[in-house]
């Protein structure tokens, strides 16, 4: 069962305790239900557009998974924790797309993003990685390695 959200709308003025948002959900392609949260540190709020039984389906199956690893220990899945990752996967990717458009790179430091008037264009990419062998220049990965970078650095 693939989980993927469409129409992704963030209020981040409204987010105090969790991100507030609503958005789309697909089961396996297929427009399943809505989600909301009104971020203030509650559960998601999950409405079915049609098959009534989906929600349930779906918090059978995803609480059969196995739990996410997280840095507070293993944290048990369920349909609302999978919404919320599903979320917080969409900011991430959202983030790194527009640090993309300049050079971005990960130092020994951290990530950075190079703040002078340098494009990603081949030559400059290319300049840098022989100026500084060591930097790993998110730009030239592919989106899902820059993303695991990306998260990993959050």
């Amino acid at each position: 069962m693939k989980l993927t959200l469409k129409n992704l709308k963030v209020s981040e003025h409204l987010s105090e305790e969790t991100v507030a948002f609503t958005a789309t959900v697909y089961i396996d392609g297929k427009r399943a239900f809505t989600a909301c949260n009104h971020g203030t540190g509650g559960e998601n709020m999950l409405e079915p557009l049609k098959d009534r039984g989906i929600i349930d389906r779906a918090q059978t199956y995803f609480a059969s998974l196995p739990p996410e690893p997280s840095q507070y220990g293993d944290l048990p899945m369920s349909l609302d924790f999978a919404v919320s990752l599903a979320v917080d996967e969409a900011l991430h990717l959202k983030d790194l797309k527009r640090c993309l458009k300049k050079i971005t790179v990960q130092t020994p430091e951290g990530i950075c993003t190079f703040k002078a008037s340098f494009k990603p264009t081949p030559e400059n990419l290319t300049h840098i990685a022989q100026k500084h062998p060591d930097y790993v220049i998110l730009n030239t990965l592919s989106e899902d390695d820059a993303l695991k970078l990306w998260k990993e650095s959050a």
